[in-house]
């Protein structure tokens, strides 16, 4: 009779184990996936926002730009047609002697408007570069993103695997716990027959 409370009250203390080992198993389980959830719309979140600045950051820069240079360029071609027209407006007695100097003044212009279209076109190349280059790091953004993204499905995948691990350890367990009840059952039912 002892025996078998014994072994009924140890039974129920294995069984609270088990049901408490399989109840973390379950928690752990949940947590790990409520981390990778969090953990993907994080980096999703920051590589989205990043991206949007970054492309906002390019835009307004590159806009500055072609508007400054637009209203560089249009400003000294106006300036240079004022000063023409007022030089055709002054006087026959000093026509002769100012188209010299005007031709001379015009060359000089035309070589300076020369150097500032070499100039923006320079300007525009670097422009262009520099947006070439901030492709390049978008694209190395992405990678990175793509990179972080399989590392995480992957660690989600490895926590999903020991999770199995661990309740196939559990529903082993639980086996050799029915197998060892089994056996001390039938030792007490033999030790009983004996003492009969």
């Amino acid at each position: 009779m002892k025996l078998s409370v014994r072994c009924a009250h140890k039974e129920d203390c294995l069984e609270r184990q088990v049901q408490v080992q399989l109840e973390d198993a379950k928690r752990a389980r949940e947590e790990a996936y409520e981390k990778y959830v969090s953990s993907r719309d994080q980096y999703k979140s920051e590589y989205e926002a990043k991206l949007r600045e970054e492309l906002e950051s390019i835009r307004l820069k590159t806009g500055q730009e072609i508007d400054h240079l637009q209203r560089a360029s249009r400003g000294m071609y106006e300036r240079e047609n004022r000063i023409y027209y007022c030089q055709l407006q002054l006087g026959t007695d000093s026509r002769t002697a100012k188209l010299s100097n005007q031709a001379k003044l015009h060359a000089f212009k035309v070589e300076r408007a020369q150097l500032f279209q070499e100039e923006t076109a320079k300007a525009l190349g670097q422009c262009q570069m520099e947006s070439e280059k901030q492709q390049k790091k978008l694209e190395m953004l992405t990678q990175e993103f793509y990179g972080l993204q399989t590392i995480s499905e992957k660690r989600a995948a490895e926590l999903q695997a020991q999770n199995a691990e661990h309740v196939a350890r559990l529903q082993t367990y639980e086996r050799l716990e029915h197998e060892l009840d089994q056996v001390t059952m039938q030792a007490a039912e033999i030790e009983n027959q004996c003492v009969c």
